[in-house]
């Protein structure tokens, strides 16, 4: 009798037993936490990651391979740059154009109204939507007078990289008060701004030399703002940045 109470209490217990493994189904379909199925799954065979499991013949949910892949990336470029990996960034975590301030104009707009370089036109009554006007546009040192839609507001410090060197785990509230700081915020050409993409200043820089110094200023103390991490690897890179520019070392988190 007691074996079938031993056999009962190991039923009982199993769910959450197996709460931390992977499960591989009958089917062969390997099942992680993140799957729908996972608590489904009562036939499977135990493995203690989805590559053991995928390495015994098993295939991923559908719809999950993706998924996976932005992992493996996301930890490899993590590993790469030697900090540590939280969790896949995703921009929709990062509520940006928001009306913050509650002025009636949304992030993007107040950053064209307060760095206009020049007269400004708006939609209709609008005292908002600016649709056109005249920019000094620092990454470049040009100036440009035109529609509005043909520039970028570019995040200095880019979202994901904020989210990969410290912000990851901040509250929603705080990742769109970040998202939305106008300190954060620069009227730049589409062009650099798709150059630039998410990089730090040790991946880019301005092409305007006599901006760079000016550049590497701002970003490092919206670092120390926010409290911010580089990179180790950055970290030595940006150092000798700002050695030449003459400029105290990079912020560093205090650990």
């Amino acid at each position: 009798m007691n074996k079938y109470l031993i056999a009962f209490a190991v039923l009982v217990i199993s769910p959450i037993g197996f709460a931390d493994v992977v499960k591989k189904s009958s089917s062969g379909i390997c099942h992680d936490l993140s799957s729908p199925f996972y608590e489904k799954t009562k036939r499977f065979t135990e493995f203690q990651s989805i590559s053991a499991c995928l390495d015994s013949g098993g295939r991923l949910p559908k719809g999950m391979a993706s998924q996976h892949s932005k992992m493996d990336k996301a930890i490899s470029e993590a590993n790469e740059q030697q900090r540590p990996f939280s969790k896949i960034y995703d921009r929709d975590e990062w509520s940006h154009w928001d009306d913050t301030d509650n002025n009636g104009c949304n992030s993007r707009d107040d950053a064209l109204i307060q760095q206009a370089d020049g007269k400004l036109i708006y939609r209709g009554a609008s005292k908002c939507d600016v649709i056109a006007g005249t920019w000094y546009l620092p990454y470049s040192g040009k100036t440009y007078t035109g529609p509005s839609s043909k520039i970028d507001a570019d995040h200095i410090i880019p979202l994901s990289f904020a989210h990969k060197n410290g912000g990851a785990m901040w509250s929603k509230k705080k990742k769109q008060m970040f998202a939305n700081d106008l300190e954060n915020i620069l009227i730049v050409s589409a062009r650099l701004n798709r150059q630039k993409s998410d990089s730090g200043p040790a991946e880019w820089m301005p092409p305007l030399q006599s901006y760079r110094c000016k550049y590497l200023s701002t970003f490092d103390g919206l670092m120390a703002k926010y409290q911010l991490s580089y990179p180790k690897k950055d970290y030595r890179v940006v150092s000798k940045m700002h050695n030449a520019c003459s400029l105290p070392a990079p912020y560093k988190v205090n650990k």
